[in-house]
């Protein structure tokens, strides 16, 4: 290909396009797709623990959102006694069983109910049933019904410990009742179910014990004995001291009278 010859003109042009556009494609802006950036969203920390809850709640009044009074016709009654488990009655209607848990936004799920969380303190709770009504609810002993027709019941019956044998807690009881102080019961707190005394002819016995540990269940083989009038019971580490109140073939009432209490019956 001769200098000057057609060919070698448009071999020249061909060559220039070329380079020109590899030039242009150096310079061109490139579009790029916006980089996926997954957050992480923080989950939002209840502002309220369960063992808040712990004990015996009885509605006091019941306000509309605007603060207006509402007639209460049906007392609400709310009892927490173990980590995540709540019984709950409408006035005279049938008690309902069932489980208590805090979610996301101060959301309290109380059995088949579910509040919003205005406040609580040791002696008052007060919840939004999101309906329109506001609910306060006072700590209490005992509710209402229970002392119908009966003496006032105090627990200072109960302070006084009495002396027991061994033979006579020996056998399968479970825990009907529990009498806790406020702020006694903590999410970490071993509460007593069931305890199984097998017989003994000394201080000394065998047994099994169901129990709550952090809202689950456990049933361990343990250790029972007697030292200084108390029931000591061992079970995988851990240990129940406890003194008896009142011990009879129908009921057996054993704890600490200053803390926690617990009201047990025989299984038959």
């Amino acid at each position: 290909m001769k200098p000057g010859s057609f060919f070698y003109c448009l071999f020249l042009v061909f060559i220039c396009l070329l380079v020109s556009q590899q030039i242009s494609a150096q310079y061109k802006r490139q579009g790029s797709r916006p980089a996926v950036v997954n957050k992480t969203v923080p989950t939002q920390q209840p502002n309220y623990k369960i063992e808040q809850f712990f004990g015996k709640w009885q509605e006091i009044s019941r306000t509309g959102k605007q603060k207006s009074k509402a007639a209460i016709t049906d007392t609400l009654l709310m009892q927490v006694t173990e980590p995540d488990r709540v019984e709950t009655r409408e006035g005279t209607k049938n008690i309902i069983k069932g489980n208590i848990s805090i979610e996301p936004g101060d959301i309290l799920v109380v059995a088949a109910d579910v509040y919003k969380i205005i406040s609580v303190t040791e002696k008052q709770l007060v919840l939004d049933d999101q309906e329109g009504l506001i609910h306060t609810f006072a700590k209490k002993d005992f509710f209402a019904y229970e002392t119908f027709g009966k003496n006032t019941i105090t627990t200072e019956q109960y302070e006084k410990p009495v002396s027991f044998t061994l033979a006579a807690i020996q056998g399968k009881w479970f825990i009907y009742k529990k009498e806790a102080k406020p702020g006694v019961i903590a999410q970490e707190t071993l509460l007593i179910k069931e305890i199984k005394i097998n017989p003994a002819a000394g201080e000394s016995s065998t047994g099994e014990i169901t129990f709550y540990n952090y809202s689950k269940t456990e049933t361990q083989p343990c250790t029972v004995s007697i030292k200084n009038n108390h029931v000591i019971i061992n079970a995988d580490g851990h240990e129940w001291k406890c003194l008896v109140y009142k011990i009879s073939a129908t009921e057996w009432i054993f704890g600490n009278h200053d803390e926690l209490m617990y009201h047990a019956k025989p299984v038959l």
